[in-house]
């Protein structure tokens, strides 16, 4: 336990303790800073080999440079999550080295397809998780543990070699067989702490031994990681670290983004989570969410082929805006997060002599104009009511 007594904002506090760890942060792509297509929230485990390649098409043209395929590539059923589903949701999860040939019959022309596209393609996995419909529920004895199933799977034990072994040889093989550019790694929270049966440095140890095997057949690939094993000691491990999940939630991502980055520090990509709004949202409710999004990477989940065509454009807007003026404030600034009795007020990454601000509170408006001084600003404005840097606040927003 560390007892900081010093006056000092807690969030300079944070950071000092988090310099004072000596960990490493890792190699990252440049594309580990380029916006992402994640495939969930639009369709879940609804999804066919025809529209992903529909879909991957689409987002590169509005700018993005990743498509991850979330769950659902590896088995037959398609279904999107319900009460009804989600109860043995994973059953058929924990095979990794063999898509679907249902919903993927022809893998080989696909995945050349996708590759002529220029953009990155990662695939979802969860390596703790085993299905109760898979073969290894029963071959490596999950079926008399006596661990009741939640949501269809049953965790295995980091520490059984065995079985782990035989998820590193699936996941490796799927790299390589399927040619991908990298993994979402999902789940690596679910083994619960236990004071009698410890088992966290061995979670870490495997996770650690499994991403040198993943870069030795992809050195350059993308790996990413959720908010809740986003820490120190894992920014060497992988490649983007993802706000946990919050559909529809833009305040509640921008939350989580601000946090991530106050655990990881500076020069380490942040992703949002994936935006993802209903198709009679507001012009000015998706504009929000974008917003939110560029404190970190942002990341999109709308089902692509049915956004409207105003939709589309705003889409295309404000990826744009990422890559040409917000990019370089991730990949190479300095970050500042400042909250207020509980509130987050604004967040600043500098860079030379230009500054990123994000406010969220109106009420720090003079001081937001004080840290800017004269130098170059970019000012993405949250709060509901319009801010003027230099005569004060101007009342509600039109």
């Amino acid at each position: 336990m560390t007892l900081d007594r010093r006056e000092k904002d807690w969030t300079e506090v944070l950071a000092d303790w988090r310099a004072s760890l000596e960990f490493k942060n890792g190699r990252y792509p440049e594309d580990a800073w380029s916006p992402v297509y994640c495939s969930w929230y639009a369709r879940h485990a609804d999804i066919t080999q025809d529209w992903v390649e529909k879909t991957a098409e689409i987002a590169v043209q509005l700018g993005f440079k990743t498509f991850i395929l979330d769950d659902g590539w590896s088995y037959d059923e398609r279904k999107r999550v319900s009460p009804k589903s989600i109860v043995n949701w994973y059953q058929d999860v924990g095979r990794w080295d063999l898509f679907s040939k249902k919903k993927f019959p022809d893998f080989k022309t696909h995945r050349e397809k996708i590759r002529a596209l220029g953009i990155n393609y990662l695939v979802w996995v969860s390596p703790y998780f085993v299905g109760t419909r898979t073969p290894a529920y029963t071959k490596y004895g999950f079926d008399k543990r006596g661990d009741k199933p939640f949501e269809g799977n049953v965790l295995a034990d980091p520490r059984d070699k065995a079985y782990m072994g035989l998820v590193d040889d699936q996941l490796v093989k799927l790299m390589k067989d399927a040619d991908l550019d990298g993994l979402k790694i999902d789940f690596l929270d679910y083994i619960p702490p236990s004071v009698d049966k410890p088992r966290g440095w061995a979670s870490h140890e495997y996770i650690k031994g499994l991403m040198a095997k993943l870069r030795s057949v992809k050195p350059d690939g993308l790996f990413e990681f959720r908010q809740s094993y986003a820490t120190p000691l894992t920014a060497s491990l992988a490649t983007q670290f993802r706000a946990g999940d919050v559909p529809f939630e833009w305040l509640a991502n921008l939350l989580r983004i601000a946090q991530i980055r106050l655990t990881m520090g500076d020069k380490v990509p942040v992703h949002s989570d994936p935006i993802f709004w209903s198709e009679y949202e507001s012009e000015d409710n998706i504009n929000r969410h974008f917003l939110a999004s560029m404190a970190g990477v942002p990341m999109l989940s709308t089902d692509l082929e049915a956004l409207s065509a105003e939709h589309r454009a705003l889409t295309r807007k404000w990826i744009g805006f990422y890559n040409e003026k917000v990019r370089k404030f991730h990949r190479d600034g300095k970050w500042s997060v400042k909250y207020f009795a509980g509130t987050l007020q604004y967040m600043t990454s500098s860079v030379g002599d230009e500054v990123l601000v994000i406010v969220n509170d109106p009420r720090a408006e003079d001081e937001v104009a004080e840290l800017i001084g004269g130098r170059k600003a970019l000012v993405l404005n949250l709060a509901y009511s319009e801010i003027d840097l230099k005569r004060g606040r101007k009342g509600p927003a039109a």
